[in-house]
């Protein structure tokens, strides 16, 4: 008896530390509320206790999640999902690995070269030159969906790490724009093919940059 106490005091603690409200659609885009037996699409909005609000979508003929979504302060955060018309995840976006500060890397090459260059550094640059790298940005870059519904644009400025083998990782953003472009550009470094990396006097070194990403709507 003392066992099935426990657990009903379990559940009562989980349960008292969530709120959870439901929410019926006739379109998947949620901009017409209904009533459950019209509905099409739900919404499931819970808060924990932590403060962090999650929101799932779903198609109700199929009972398929269509997006997943989590919220702190009006901010996004976590993992966010979207999955197509089967259910197959399409998108995946982890907002939490995006760091903000200005300072860059200790102890790593500004991939700026020295006036006295007395260890012959050469830097970190794109194979085949600049061009190229814009053609892959160009083909790449996506603007996201709520920056664009709610009419953000502007630059981005990242900083960034090339290794010795010329891989690319984001370090932190600069400036930012809002979370959203700031995550794209943060998704499009870790996307790029190697670059060329720094070195010095004739061997690969880690470096790191700061690159401008300009979202504008057309």
């Amino acid at each position: 008896m003392k066992l099935i106490s426990t657990t009903f005091l379990t559940l009562a603690i989980l349960t008292s530390a969530l709120s959870q409200t439901t929410t019926f659609y006739k379109d998947e885009y949620l901009t017409k509320v209904v009533d459950e037996r019209k509905g099409k699409f739900k919404k499931v909005e819970t808060e924990n206790e932590g403060g962090v609000i999650s929101i799932k979508v779903y198609a109700l003929r199929e009972n398929i999640l269509l997006r997943e979504s989590n919220y702190k302060d009006a901010n996004p955060c976590g993992i966010w999902k979207t999955f197509d018309s089967q259910g197959a995840l399409m998108i995946e976006r982890d907002f939490s690995s995006v760091r903000y500060t200005k300072e860059g890397p200790p102890d790593v090459f500004d991939n700026v070269i020295p006036e006295d260059n007395t260890d012959n550094y050469t830097i970190a640059a794109f194979y085949n030159g600049e061009n190229d790298m814009f053609k892959f940005i160009g083909t790449e870059i996506r603007y996201p969906m709520e920056s664009r519904e709610s009419g953000s644009s502007g630059i981005v400025y990242i900083q960034f790490m090339v290794d010795e083998e010329g891989n690319t990782t984001p370090y932190s953003i600069v400036r930012g724009v809002d979370p959203y472009i700031d995550y794209e550009a943060w998704r499009l470094i870790n996307k790029m093919p190697p670059w060329k990396p720094a070195t010095k006097n004739g061997e690969p070194i880690k470096s790191y940059s700061t690159l401008p990403f300009r979202f504008v709507l057309r």
